[in-house]
């Protein structure tokens, strides 16, 4: 939700929900034209697609998780099979702070610092347990031009209440 209302204090028409489970938020840049106060629609405009996580303990930890493969059914999963444009990843318990990072980007990423040695692979453990993927160094991240860090919003904040 507060993803959303970030989204919204920026002036984006923003739309809840998934589309077959493949992301989370989908937003139109700019102000909703059947709300723009009888302005002409400035043409047809492309949703764009965010993917929101969620990693409670990056704050404590400084790393974050990155799935790329279900070894279960042994095919591409989380960031890998992700076809949003967008990847919100929300940091640290509060979830008062989050990356936005273009999908494309992060993966290539991602997958060179895995190659390179650069950031771990893990194997997610326990009874149900069937991902892998990168354990990334959150400075790491922070340092790259491409990953935007910013502050989500309260309801109470966003709402005035």
């Amino acid at each position: 939700m507060r993803v959303a209302l970030f989204l919204m204090q920026r002036g984006h028409y923003v739309r809840l929900g998934f589309d077959g489970g493949r992301y989370d938020i989908s937003y139109f840049p700019g102000v909703d034209p059947l709300e723009s106060a009888g302005a002409p629609p400035a043409g047809p405009r492309q949703p764009i697609k965010v993917e929101v996580k969620w990693d409670r303990r990056a704050g404590e930890t400084g790393r974050l998780y990155f799935e790329v493969r279900n070894t279960r059914q042994n095919k591409p999963s989380g960031l890998a099979s992700s076809n949003a444009d967008l990847w919100c990843q929300v940091i640290g318990e509060d979830g008062r702070k989050a990356l936005m990072i273009p999908v494309v980007w992060l993966l290539g990423w991602v997958r060179a610092g895995g190659e390179s040695g650069r950031f771990s692979k893990l194997r997610t453990g326990g009874k149900d347990s069937n991902s892998e993927g990168y354990l990334v160094p959150l400075k790491d991240l922070l340092a790259e031009p491409k990953a935007k860090q910013v502050v989500l919003p309260t309801p109470q904040e966003f709402f005035g209440g």
